[in-house]
């Protein structure tokens, strides 16, 4: 229902995937809204980094999607109702690894400098409701973004394309649609850090677990990542939320009372007890 949301996708490993090795790489693909009345974030578990997946997780969204540059997106472009919005993040973090890498840093700096302008507008503007959001933007941002175009396009020949500064001017020129429709609505991010900091605590685990066991055992990691991902977005703290769910889950019988435990619902936000689901009178000794 929500008309704006963010996609990422992130390896992982099962080891009794049928008709796969156990060395393959699988996928956790994550969806994620970061309005701030009800953020939800939701984990996918698929064997493939296929876009049909991307295609199938979004068929019945419509709205802006913002996402990174994997082809894989290409396809959900397609689909009618969604308009694509990119992720600054990467193209900044392009940036960043050319000055690291090149000697000659003096072009990616600039780049990088004026990207950086761009961000501090938008810290400047965190807290604002989005029309003024979109006010600044236009008035503050749009100079920059103009100045950015120009630089990019005086400069997209000036240097081997598969060096670190020509891969960076080439991503942010071949995205240049994308990452620039920020500007068009207040409440799109300029970039896909909401989603990929969701990402985050699962890519660390990864390390100490190492892999899912069974498709089943995915499946069920990717449940209680939503859950506890979802509870954490709406600053509830995830520990207590799991201990109200065990509790409270058996006793849920209508749409309602299972509404009732959705982390936005719950009153404290240590998610120290909503009341009670109350059984049915047939089950009340």
């Amino acid at each position: 229902a929500c008309d704006y949301v963010q996609i990422d996708e992130t390896p992982t490993q099962v080891l009794k995937e049928p008709g796969k090795k156990p060395q393959t790489k699988s996928y956790m693909w994550v969806r994620g809204t970061p309005l701030a009345d009800k953020p939800i974030v939701l984990f996918d578990y698929d064997p493939t980094r296929s876009g049909k997946v991307a295609e199938q997780l979004l068929t019945e969204f419509k709205g802006r999607m913002q996402c990174d540059g994997f082809d894989g997106y290409n396809k959900v472009e397609n689909i009618a109702g969604i308009i694509r919005h990119g992720c600054m993040a990467h193209s900044r973090r392009r940036f960043f690894e050319a000055v690291k890498a090149s000697k000659q840093t003096h072009l990616a700096k600039h780049g990088l400098k004026l990207i950086k302008k761009l961000y501090r507008i938008e810290k400047s503007i965190e807290d604002y409701p989005p029309e003024d959001v979109l006010r600044v933007r236009k008035e503050q941002a749009q100079p920059i973004i103009n100045e950015l175009k120009k630089w990019v396009l005086e400069n997209l020949k000036k240097v081997p394309p598969k060096s670190p500064t020509g891969k960076a001017l080439n991503y942010l020129n071949n995205e240049w649609v994308y990452l620039m429709r920020y500007t068009e609505d207040g409440r799109v991010h300029i970039d896909n850090n909401f989603i990929e900091n969701k990402i985050r605590p699962f890519a660390i685990g990864r390390k100490r677990w190492l892999f899912s066991d069974t498709v089943e055992g995915a499946k069920a990691s990717a449940t209680l990542y939503s859950l506890v991902e979802t509870a954490k977005a709406n600053k509830v703290e995830p520990y207590s939320y799991l201990k109200l769910i065990f509790e409270e889950l058996p006793r849920a019988k209508t749409v309602e009372d299972f509404e009732r435990l959705l982390p936005w619902n719950v009153k404290s936000k240590t998610a120290s007890y909503i009341a009670p689901i109350q059984p049915a009178q047939s089950e009340i000794p």
